[in-house]
């Protein structure tokens, strides 16, 4: 959990996998924001006539009253619906039964580790341990409890696990294929499959154990160490002492990976929403439409159980944890999971809606910066240029457009490398001398300070900075680029630090009039602070600010950035101009520009932009501004239009499918993939080609 914030720290337990969540959504509000949206929130009060009885009532009795019930009838293996009206107890009882079962975790979590890391333990030992284990963990930690999860029950009331077959393609199979499912869980509707709660091999290393992961791919080539972590399947005489295979059935997909893609992509009626995934120490909740992105939670007890025992809120964090992948909410009906996961789309179009808008900022500074300082060197192309009238000078404003989205591009690439250095490899990791001598980071943190003279406002510090940074990316950390900077320590003079970026972004022959521009300071603190700075508004009205988390931005959203640019044109005003609109139109992106000299065919009151500083005149955009405005006619007629992720990520799919395959089969070397061309048909977005 290396990308967690300090704030984040308590809940190093939980990893994020493939952006089940945006990471910067597990902030330090998360736990609130469970709560909140939980059936214990405030969101979805309790009812004294929903919850009937208690939740102390002793477990025993829940027990005798199952075996009661097995002893009267004869036990069936068809499967019992889930209801919603399972008894958990009022308010208060569900808060003490949950603190009581957190000092149950730790006793049950203890002897179960002290027993899976004796020595002289094998594998078919640990798996049986194991799976006691999790019935354990499930029945009186996690509440999932017969009279709820429905199924067989033995003569004590507790559930048999693998009481019920789950045919990978329904009864009618002709393969014969099964899946190893520990409960599966019905609607009470029509009986259909709700939720599959399925278990493997815990993820750790006693001597020779070691049976892998959940989606450690398995790469031809791997020396006999590393091939034992490959993904983990399940071996039929491994497992014999917690299931058994029907005569005349066989397990396939054996790797339990590939299992659950089957399942996430088979019938709908038994497509469950949910898969609860127990690997001992280890939880997996997996939600089955977003498995393909290889998106899920990951808890981890061990970090739980640390993480209470450092805190105060050890209480807290185990309430969280537990409403995450407890009965009570993933058999319920407050949709919790679902509930934070459009929240937490909100909140990334949110992020995504201000970065998209402090981009056409930037764009704006660049193009008035440009016009600032080349109207002081009339010897330069661009002052030359500028003078042009008619096709010519629709040709200027192209380049210069051009040359600002080079350098919002540049920006953008390098503020994603740094916010992922070790998933990208593209940036040295915890590394002084770019950190402090290079890094876009850095300067975003310096350009928060105030400028305090004019000498600081109009000086070139921080453009000399980004021409270093850029000239890094673009050629490599070469002696040149090193000479007058830093140089890492205990690195040689022919060494890689930082290898060159081969796109044409970083490449100043693409630039036609910024190769000999100068930003002023002031003008790179608007430009950094457009890219870094977020403004959110609290509960209680206030303006919140903070910095934009790159690492939480996903492809599809920087796609949109890109998507909102295609709407956009841009011209050097060359008369004073005003804003109008009409009277209900309330959105500034579609006001037009109209000449300062028409100004009386319009109602000022209710059609003209006002200047804020002075309500009583107009805003005018002055003779020479940089004008980059919303042309959305402009987009239509090139059908430059972004292409939906659910038709990206099925191309992305399909198209890699067979590769995939034959990676699996040891038919291709995964090196070869580098070697790969990706052609993109017209008609899709560039943005598959960043989701391959």
């Amino acid at each position: 959990m290396d990308n967690l914030s300090k704030e984040q720290s308590l809940y190093r337990f939980i990893t994020n996998e493939g952006d089940f969540f945006t990471n910067d959504y597990l902030d330090e509000s998360f736990a609130g924001k469970v709560f909140e949206n939980s059936f214990l929130g405030k969101k979805n009060k309790i009812s004294e006539d929903d919850f009937a009885a208690s939740a102390n009532a002793s477990v025993s009795d829940v027990r005798s009253s199952a075996a009661s019930d097995a002893s009267s009838s004869s036990i069936s293996s068809s499967p019992s619906s889930f209801s919603s009206a399972a008894s958990w107890g009022n308010g208060s009882d569900i808060k003490a039964g949950i603190k009581n079962a957190m000092s149950k975790l730790r006793d049950l979590y203890g002897e179960y580790k002290a027993k899976i890391h004796d020595s002289r333990s094998e594998a078919m030992g640990i798996i049986k341990e194991t799976s006691d284990f999790h019935g354990k963990l499930l029945e009186d930690i996690l509440w999932y409890r017969h009279e709820v999860i429905g199924g067989q029950a033995n003569e004590e009331g507790h559930p048999v696990p693998y009481s019920e077959i789950y045919y990978l393609n329904g009864p009618d199979d002709k393969d014969k294929s099964i899946v190893p499912v520990r409960h599966i869980i019905h609607n009470k509707n029509d009986d259909s499959v709700r939720m599959l709660i399925m278990e493997m091999q815990p993820e750790i290393e006693n001597g020779s154990y070691s049976p892998g992961g959940l989606c450690d791919q398995h790469l031809p080539g791997k020396t006999s160490e590393e091939e034992s972590k490959s993904p983990q399947r399940y071996f039929r005489e491994q497992w014999k002492n917690v299931f058994k295979v029907p005569e005349g059935y066989h397990i396939s997909p054996s790797v339990i990976r590939d299992a659950i893609s089957e399942i996430s992509h088979g019938e709908k009626s038994l497509r469950p929403e949910y898969i609860l995934l127990l690997a001992g120490p280890r939880i997996y909740l997996i939600k089955t439409d977003v498995w393909d992105q290889q998106s899920y939670l990951m808890l981890d007890i061990d970090e739980l159980i640390s993480g209470m025992t450092a805190s105060q809120k050890s209480e807290d964090l185990f309430t969280l944890f537990w409403l995450l992948v407890a009965a009570p909410e993933l058999l319920g009906d407050t949709g919790m999971i679902a509930r934070l996961i459009e929240d937490n789309r909100s909140h990334a179009y949110s992020v995504t809606s201000e970065l998209k808008t402090g981009v056409v900022n930037v764009i704006k500074i660049l193009g008035n910066e440009a016009s600032h300082y080349f109207e002081k060197h009339p010897e330069s192309s661009f002052y030359r240029d500028f003078a042009k009238t008619g096709k010519a000078r629709e040709t200027f404003n192209a380049a210069v457009l051009n040359d600002c989205l080079i350098y919002v591009y540049r920006l953008l690439f390098i503020f994603f490398a740094e916010s992922r250095k070790g998933e990208l490899g593209l940036v040295p990791e915890r590394d002084d001398a770019y950190d402090l001598g290079y890094s876009l980071e850095h300067l975003r943190v310096l350009a928060l300070r105030k400028l305090r003279s004019r000498g600081e406002t109009e000086d070139f510090f921080f453009d000399n900075s980004m021409k270093k940074l850029f000239a890094l990316y673009g050629q490599g950390s070469s002696d040149l680029i090193m000479t007058n900077g830093y140089r890492p320590e205990g690195k040689g003079l022919t060494e890689e630090w930082l290898r060159r970026i081969d796109s044409p972004i970083f490449s100043d022959a693409g630039l036609t009039y910024f190769k000999d521009l100068r930003i002023r300071n002031c003008e790179w603190q608007k430009i950094l602070k457009n890219l870094s700075v977020t403004r959110r508004k609290s509960k209680n009205g206030r303006i919140r600010t903070g910095l934009i988390n790159y690492a939480a931005l996903g492809v599809n959203q920087l796609g949109a950035v890109y998507e909102n640019l295609m709407s956009y044109r841009c011209y050097y005003a060359e008369q004073d101009l005003i804003q109008v609109h009409n009277s209900k139109e309330t959105n500034p992106d579609l006001y037009l520009l109209d000449n300062y000299d028409n100004l009386g065919r319009y109602d000022f009151k209710n059609e003209v932009v006002r200047d804020p500083e002075d309500p009583s005149r107009p805003l005018i955009v002055s003779k020479g501004s940089f004008v980059y405005w919303l042309s959305t006619l402009d987009r239509s007629r090139s059908a430059s239009f972004y292409t939906p992720v659910s038709l990206t990520r099925s191309t992305v799919k399909y198209t890699l499918q067979g590769i995939r395959e034959r990676l699996d089969k040891g038919e291709m070397d995964y090196r070869e993939i580098l070697d790969l061309k990706i052609y993109e048909i017209p008609m899709l977005s560039t943005i598959q080609s960043l989701a391959a």
